[in-house]
């Protein structure tokens, strides 16, 4: 399992090495398997959803934010994850989901979540 303060930039650079790349690159997915942030480090946290708040929100918008997906979220602050379950991030998990050929619900659930963690 890897653990990552995710934000924009740090997860460039988390990727970089963890990769042992000498350049900034997309990571493959081998390379990111049981990723995952600070926030909330239970394997499959629990569902949150629009209007969800707290460490296992920012956990979501961490990960979203590492897969390409921030870090535009609600009440941000140069690049850090807030952990407010707004539009902004009920979107950003629906893009997620479309493009992993998830049900495009906008509620991070299990499924999401092995795909987040990509376990």
């Amino acid at each position: 399992m890897r653990l990552l303060k995710c934000t924009a930039a740090s997860a460039a650079l988390a990727t970089a090495l963890l990769t042992g790349a000498t350049a900034l690159t997309t990571a493959s997915a081998a390379d990111m398997e049981g990723v995952q942030c600070s926030y909330d480090i239970r394997t499959t946290p629990p569902t949150v959803h629009l209007g969800s708040r707290g460490a296992t929100v920012r956990e979501a918008q961490c990960l979203l934010d590492f897969w390409g997906y921030g870090p535009n979220f609600e009440d941000a602050e140069d690049g850090e994850v807030a952990g407010v379950f707004g539009v902004r991030t009920e979107r950003a998990t629906v893009l997620f989901q479309e493009k992993r050929g998830l049900k495009p619900t906008g509620v991070v659930g299990p499924e999401t979540w092995a795909e987040l963690r990509h376990s």
